[in-house]
């Protein structure tokens, strides 16, 4: 087995008739599987069922829902029309194998603790982006992360496109711990809300060359961008 390429979740919309979606990486151990239906974590062999395509050399598997929990209880049937479903690899931090002296050190088993060492370099490493937004006051954004955890760091930029302050068209300013004068921000896995107060309030940040403390002209002249990751 290898990782062949970084992918680590799958998005679909249910129908109300499909009970079959696919993933498109491997895994080493069951527990790999996180699949959610409407931000709602699904239980393996209750709700759904996997199969791996690891023997025939092939990469990623399919899972197979047997029930769906709507919100109450267990409900048998496919996800329902319109329905969020997520296939997440979300890799533990154990090492359950065992490799003792003087014993035979199976190639599959070596190949399985090196390549969730990859996966797991390859969760850390996840990060997210958003688009530079135009924001206004009193307004919902929502910025679709697909980081396949829910964000646990987030940082908020300033985008300059209108040269002031000394700062040039394109310049970026980190306005993380003044931003609860614009808006908040709520998370959940699959989104970032951003909610902007119905009056914004002053930033103040250096100015470029005289580093005195000027206020920024909001929103007029900046593009907010935020960025997350789940370190």
């Amino acid at each position: 087995m290898t990782v062949p390429n970084t992918n680590y979740m799958n998005s679909y919309t249910g129908d109300g008739v499909t009970t079959q979606f696919s993933y498109t990486w491997n895994i080493t151990e069951s527990q790999m599987l996180a699949v959610y239906v409407n931000n709602v974590l699904q239980v393996q062999g209750t709700d759904y069922s996997y199969t791996t395509n690891i023997n025939t050399s092939q990469v990623g598997g399919n899972i197979t829902f047997s029930s769906v929990y709507n919100g109450v209880s267990h409900v048998a049937g496919p996800p329902a029309n319109g329905a969020n479903i997520q296939i997440i690899r979300q890799s533990n931090q154990l090492q359950s194998n065992n490799l003792n002296n003087n014993q035979a050190m199976p190639p599959s088993t070596v190949m399985a603790m090196i390549d969730k060492l990859t996966m797991l370099v390859q969760d850390a490493l996840r990060y997210y982006l958003s688009p530079a937004t135009t924001f206004a006051a009193g307004t919902l954004y929502t910025l679709p992360h697909k980081l396949g955890y829910v964000p646990t760091r987030l940082q908020y930029l300033l985008i300059c496109t209108v040269a002031e302050a000394g700062y040039s068209v394109g310049d970026t300013i980190d306005i993380t711990p003044q931003f609860n004068a614009l808006g908040a921000a709520q998370v959940d896995m699959t989104n970032i809300y951003v909610r902007t107060l119905s009056a914004l309030g002053a930033i103040n940040v250096p100015h470029k060359t005289t580093f005195a403390s000027t206020a920024l002209t909001l929103p007029a002249n900046w593009q907010l961008q935020v960025a997350a990751d789940v370190t």
